[in-house]
Order: structure tokens, then sequence, then C-alpha cells
């Protein structure tokens, strides 16, 4: 048995190296001693990398590819460092964080050694026997509901297969993709399937409540699901749609190059979701305003904008169980801009736009509250409880 995996894995405490078997589909015996556990560990590390290789997603395998390429103990920049790697919570990587907006990968010569002439293996195998798009479909659906009962989730991804003979294959290699049994949590007693993008799913599920008009969960096609899953880890919904198309082309025109734009979209689509938080909703239109000197004109940067608003009103949304805010006109954002203020120059720089940070008064306000999100439909009582519709109350002057 290789030595350096046995001196690598001897760091770990029994639970870490139980987790990594059981994740494995590794069974325990009971009362198994660390120095057992090493040994166990080390092998299925070390005998036989592709088989536990072939279990991991996609993004993880991308990662592990980058880490060969640059070599054993170099750091690698994730991109997106909130998205919840396999291989760092299997603790199969060293993970630098203490710069939470530039976190670092890197992997250990005894792991190199034993991935390098198989990564690629794996990658092209996965990519040929199709199970990087059942990946895709199961993520896509997960991604477009942030949480589902598990009911829920086998009846929309059997609903969205094909039809013919080769249906109930379709959805159960969907069903049995090792990213849906990771993803499972329990609460209140039921089973529940969450995305990876999805923080707090207990508030989505208790929220689900307060919006008892959009029924049940909405429908989406395979194409839908399959675009929703794809590009991890800057999944984002809409790819082909009007709404996705022109936020695609005010980014390109913004200056960004396609991984920035693929970020971005991610970004306006996850905060989206979580629009009623001040930091979310400032969060969705960074993409526009970190690029404001890029603006000749407050027409344009108003187009540009409102192209990001109707992004995020056209994206499922999870506390709306996969219906967007354009079609139930709920949680919908509504843009409040200040022209007034647009033209500002910094002092001794003439033609100069002042940054979010440096601009005071309207145009200050308008970076950071350009915004409002409707949480109830126009025909409901107003939360002020002043007993009139939203719509004749204080929904009236959002437009």
């Amino acid at each position: 048995m290789d030595r350096t995996l046995i001196k690598f894995f001897s760091r770990f405490t029994k639970d870490e190296l139980s987790y990594i078997l059981e994740f494995f589909d590794q069974p325990l015996e009971k009362n198994e001693k660390k120095a057992g556990l090493v040994d166990r560990t080390a092998g299925l590390i070390g005998d036989n990398p592709r088989a536990w290789l072939y279990m991991l997603t996609e993004s993880d395998l991308m990662l592990l590819r980058d880490l060969v390429s640059a070599g054993p103990g170099q750091w690698v920049e994730l991109l997106n460092p909130d998205y919840p790697y396999m291989l760092e919570m299997l603790r199969l990587i060293y993970i630098d964080d203490t710069d939470k907006d530039f976190v670092y990968a890197s992997l250990d010569e005894a792991m190199y050694s034993h991935v390098a002439d198989t990564i690629d293996h794996v990658i092209a195998e996965k990519r040929v026997d199709g199970s990087f798009e059942t990946e895709r479909l199961a993520l896509g659906l997960l991604n477009l509901y942030g949480v589902i009962t598990v009911e829920g989730f086998v009846q929309q991804a059997f609903d969205m297969m094909d039809d013919g003979t080769n249906r109930g294959e379709q959805f159960a290699r969907i069903a049995e993709n090792r990213l849906v049994a990771i993803q499972r949590a329990t609460y209140k007693g039921e089973m529940y399937l969450v995305s990876p993008y999805a923080y707090e799913y207990e508030k989505l599920i208790d929220g689900w409540a307060e919006f008892p008009d959009t029924g049940g969960f909405a429908s989406f096609t395979k194409e839908e699901a399959l675009h929703a899953g794809s590009d991890a880890p800057f999944c984002a919904f809409g790819y082909g749609t009007p709404e996705y198309n022109a936020a695609w082309d005010v980014l390109e025109d913004l200056g960004y190059e396609r991984q920035d734009i693929l970020d971005c979209l991610n970004e306006v689509w996850v905060n989206a979701q979580y629009a009623m938080d001040e930091a979310c909703a400032e969060a969705m239109f960074s993409c526009v305003n970190d690029r404001i000197n890029e603006i000749d004109t407050f027409d344009e940067y108003r187009r540009c904008i409102d192209t990001i608003a109707a992004y995020a009103n056209s994206v499922p949304k999870w506390l709306l169980k996969g219906h967007s805010s354009t079609e139930s006109n709920l949680l919908k954002l509504s843009i409040k801009v200040d022209e007034a203020s647009f033209e500002e120059e910094l002092p001794g720089e003439e033609g100069t736009k002042k940054g979010p940070d440096e601009l005071p008064g309207p145009l200050n306000e308008l970076y950071r509250y350009s915004m409002a999100v409707r949480h109830v439909g126009p025909d409901d009582p107003c939360p002020c409880g002043s007993g009139l519709s939203y719509r004749r109350c204080h929904g009236k002057n959002l437009n």
C-alpha cells in the first residue's frame, strides 16, 4: 500500500475518514479503529482511482483537472468560492479561504500521483456515456426550484422525460445520480432535495405558505432543466430566452468576456432569489454599476438596469415554487432611478464619472436603493394595514 497516502490520511480524524468511506459507498465496520480506517481510505483512493473519480460531479472533475495541470502544491483560484465542491467537503484538496473573496485550492503530492494519469480518461468517459448530461438535468431541476419535496422532484423529473420506451430508464438515471443522493435534507419530518446554491432552505420551505396562489411546482422542459444545470459553478436560468439574451448582450456591451458574463448572470440569478435582502438586491446590479465608466448616458444606464431587472424577474423564484415574478406578479423588482446626478464629475478629473461610493446625494441613493421588491399581489391588502389594496396604497408608486 502506498505509504504517502497512509501518511496523508493519518492526519484525518475518524469521523472524516468515515465520511469519505460512506460517501463512496464503502460500508463501515462496527468499532473500527482509526488505523483500519486509514488503511481502507488509502486503499480506496490509491488502488482504483477511476472508481471514486467517476462518482464525482462534473465541476469537481474540472477543478481536479485544473489542479493536476497546475501541479502538486500549486494554488489555483476557485472561480466561484461559494460553490460547495465535493472535493472540499471530503478534504481531498487543500483550501486557503483566509480571504473569503479569493479562495484557493491545491492538491497534495500523494493525491496528485494517483489522479494525474486518470482524470482526463474519466472526464472523457463521462462525456461519452451521458453522465454529465444526466447530472446537468438533475442539478438543473434542483436549481429551478431551490428546494423541492422528493415527491415533487420525482414527478417533475418523470414528466420532463422524452416520451418513448426508454422514458423510465432516463428517469432512473436522474433519480440515481450522485448529486441527488447528497443534496437530500430533512425538515419537519419530510425529505427534500436542495440546490447547492440555496442556503437556509428551511426559510424557503416556510415561505411557501406566504404565496398560496402560486399553486404547485412549476413545470419545465428537459431543455430548460439542462441549461439551468450547465456551466457549474456558474449555473443560471433562461438560456435562449429573450430576457437572458438581452442581459447577455448588455454585459457584452459593458466589456465582459464569456466567463465573466456567466459569472454575472449566476450572481443575478441567485441574488434575485433573495432580493428582499438589501445586500442581495444591491449585488444583483453590481455587474452594471461596476462598469459605470463604460456608460455614457443616463438613458443607456437605465437600459442596462432595466434589462438586468427584466432578467431577474423572468427567472424561476424558489419562494414561488419555480414560478417567475413575471408570471405571478409576485416578488417583482420595480426600478426607480434618478437622472439628476448621473453626469457628476470627480473634482479635477473632467469627464470622469464617480464610482458608487464616491457620489453624494441622489446618485448614491440610486446605486444603493434603485430597486424595490413587491411581496404581495396588486389586489391583496397592503401590508401597512390601511385596508386598501396594495395597488391603491403603497404599491401605487412602484413602476
